[in-house]
């Protein structure tokens, strides 16, 4: 069945006319795919671990890989990227060594960070990758507040901010969105609703019908 354009962008459902198929050869294809079953052995790996008692914490992204490899591959090396809990291998997208990504989780001495961040909250500036802080939807006004600092420089460039459907819910994330369309500023703000804040289903949290509309 295809809904009225209007209803999809209120629902967030895809629509032929808005999606058009990305002109890809079958070896990007083939890399993305292969970056996306990368992030899935790496995501299990971890969890493992944690529940182990080996790596102090970690959040597992399995089944929003495509999300975050998707995202990823569409920035430009320049742009900023402002994750969420479960964006950790946009980062290794960026060229960010993996032995140094194991490090940050396990706390040691290769830890860039030295062991002062929780683990699975990187961060580069090399790789334009701010840490998370963990208080849902932070990083939304921080993503915007860059974008509008590069506009007014007159820098071509784009900031992404993650946030699960929890985080859409939050003062940060309603304030930064009313900035960033206010300000014209270049942030792209991608939520990631795998139907739970923490916790609460998506049902339970808000009462929008769906989470563009918030948009």
């Amino acid at each position: 069945m295809s809904l009225p354009i209007e209803r999809c962008l209120a629902i967030g459902t895809e629509h032929p006319a808005t999606m058009p198929v990305p002109n890809l050869s079958r070896e990007t294809h083939l890399e993305l795919f292969r970056q996306m079953l990368f992030c899935r052995v790496l995501d299990k790996e971890l969890l493992g671990l944690q529940r182990q008692g080996r790596i102090g914490f970690h959040g597992p992204g399995a089944g929003q890989e495509a999300a975050g490899i998707g995202s990823g591959f569409a920035l430009e090396a320049n742009d900023w990227v402002y994750p969420a809990l479960r964006e950790g291998t946009v980062l290794l997208m960026r060229g960010f060594p993996l032995e140094k990504y194991i490090a940050q989780m396990i706390g040691n001495g290769a830890d860039i960070q030295k062991g002062r961040q929780m683990p699975c909250h990187f961060s580069s500036l090399e790789h334009r990758y701010v840490s998370l802080s963990s208080v849902i939807g932070t990083q939304i006004p921080q993503a915007v507040g860059t974008a509008m600092a590069a506009k007014i420089r007159g820098d071509k460039i784009a900031c992404v901010g993650y946030l699960g459907d929890g985080a859409s819910s939050s003062t940060d994330f309603h304030t930064a969105m009313t900035m960033a369309a206010r300000m014209k500023a270049p942030a792209v703000i991608l939520c990631q609703n795998n139907g739970w804040a923490i916790s609460i289903p998506t049902s339970a949290q808000t009462k929008s019908d769906g989470i563009a509309i918030k948009a």
